[in-house]
């Protein structure tokens, strides 16, 4: 599996995301209302945006999971003779380069990641299944 999994994963979402914004220009395969066009696409594009925020929650949770798991991989593989916090540093900046966070928003991410997967389960849970955002975590 690995990165074809990934791969493919992300290809779907992209697909999802293509057949989403069709509806939101209104041009989906059915119209959300025969009836009233107009009303039905604006009540879809609310479904919509009730949808993607559990959908973003859900991608907050993710990419938490992941940080702390790149973190924590990083750390050992650097091995033990590398300082702590050049590591830390390095670590940062690498989540921070893939995500186009500024260094301190990266730190922030990290820490607040470590401590919503490692000592917030119910946090987590929340986030990962869309009942909060990830400001509230």
């Amino acid at each position: 599996m690995g990165k074809a999994a990934v791969a493919r994963a992300f290809g779907e979402i992209r697909a999802a995301l293509a057949v989403l914004n069709a509806e939101v220009d209104g041009a989906g395969a059915v119209p959300f209302s025969a009836a009233d066009p107009l009303a039905g696409l604006a009540d879809g594009c609310l479904e919509i945006l009730a949808g993607s925020r559990e959908v973003e929650a859900g991608i907050a949770g993710l990419k938490a999971r992941a940080a702390v798991t790149y973190a924590d991989t990083a750390h050992v593989v650097a091995g033990p003779d590398v300082p702590v916090r050049a590591q830390e540093m390095a670590v940062a900046a690498e989540i921070g380069c893939v995500l186009a966070l500024g260094p301190r928003a990266s730190s922030s991410f990290l820490v607040t990641s470590h401590a919503v997967t490692a000592t917030l389960p119910r946090t987590l849970e929340a986030l990962q299944a869309g009942v909060i955002s990830w400001s509230h975590a």
